[in-house]
């Protein structure tokens, strides 16, 4: 279970939690099972802390550091984790639906069998990550940096890749559900180009509509989350 004083300091401010951090950085912090739920954790420093079986609905973690921490058997639902560090964190088996991790580092992050339903890795940087087993269904990870990652038996369903780096070899991908692979030349800048080019839809610009959809939103990333 989660220790009591330490949830209630983190539930009293971001501040006073960062500023009891950086006094006792010698204590790592146990949330084991803690419910922080819709709370505005924005910026909050989360380096080492024990967050096995946490539970995060509509939890605001942007621009976060949750640096090593284990994160096992979490639930994010509706979580937004814009720009949030996540470096070698341990996120195995963790629930993630309808949740933005755009532009979050999840540098050597542990992904195994982690679930992932409906969300946003938009500019994720999941160079190295392990994603064994992980499923992405129906999610979206344009312009996110897969370069070293483990994908063996990752499940791919409808998500949205246009753009990511992966290795060119795909020697380390086995058996990926539903993947598809992708023309590495193929960037979102080619497509905005194009948009920027043609005054008039034709049917060379209508087959990109849904990606150009998907550029707007990427567009919008920083105003949405910059005074969140």
């Amino acid at each position: 279970m989660a220790n009591q004083q330490q949830l209630n300091l983190l539930k009293q401010s971001v501040t006073a939690w960062n500023i009891w951090c950086d006094q006792n950085p010698d204590i790592i912090p146990d949330l084991r099972n803690a419910n922080l739920s819709h709370l505005n954790l924005r910026g909050i420093n989360l380096d080492y802390v024990n967050l096995e079986n946490a539970i995060l609905i509509g939890t605001n973690l942007s621009y976060a550091s949750l640096k090593k921490a284990n994160l096992t058997h979490a639930n994010f639902n509706d979580v937004v984790c814009f720009e949030s560090i996540f470096l070698e964190a341990n996120l195995s088996h963790t629930l993630i639906i309808h949740s933005d991790l755009s532009k979050a580092d999840l540098e050597k992050a542990d992904l195994n069998k982690c679930k992932i339903f409906e969300s946003y890795l938009i500019d994720a940087n999941l160079i190295n990550a392990d994603l064994q087993g992980c499923s992405l269904q129906q999610s979206y990870l344009i312009g996110a940096n897969l370069k070293g990652a483990n994908l063996q038996n990752v499940y791919f369903f409808e998500t949205e890749l246009i753009g990511t780096q992966l290795d060119n070899d795909f020697d380390n991908i086995v058996n990926p559900q539903g993947f598809e692979k992708l023309d590495s030349t193929a960037q979102i800048e080619n497509l905005m180009t194009i948009f920027e080019e043609k005054n008039i839809l034709n049917a060379e610009v209508e087959s990109y509509i849904d990606y150009l959809e998907n550029i707007w939103i990427r567009s919008q990333l920083e105003s949405i989350y910059q005074d969140s």
